[in-house]
């Protein structure tokens, strides 16, 4: 049978609304309170290279309440001088949580891959 015009902007517009009257599903509520809203620090990578601990604290204060580390390459330090405990406290000192990092091909082999670092971060 083929549906008429009439009949499928009915049906559209009746979902629409009932989905418009449904609320939202528990399990949406649940997954928005994991993961924060970020902010990938690639974007402010220059003033990020200069004062870590004043980028992440200026993100703070602009309402972020997570950021996105980029360009792990698998060793000991996460960023430049800093290892990952010592971001996981700078991050915890600023109140943010680390919600996604970047990284490269390299830090997935198994030779190189610190999972430790990850793990520390999150």
């Amino acid at each position: 049978m083929q549906t008429t015009r009439r009949e499928f902007i009915k049906t559209g517009l009746g979902s629409v609304l009932g989905m418009s009257l449904t609320p939202a599903t528990p399990m949406a509520a649940e997954q928005s309170k994991k993961i924060p809203i970020g902010f990938q620090l690639y974007t402010v990578r220059g003033e990020f290279a200069h004062d870590v601990p004043g980028t992440l604290k200026h993100l703070r204060q602009l309402g972020y309440q997570g950021v996105e580390f980029w360009a792990y390459g698998g060793t000991a330090e996460v960023y430049q001088k800093y290892s990952a405990a010592q971001l996981r406290k700078v991050l915890d000192d600023c109140g943010l949580q680390c919600c996604g990092m970047h990284i490269e091909l390299k830090a997935l082999a198994k030779k190189t891959c610190s999972t430790a670092s990850i793990t520390a971060l999150r």
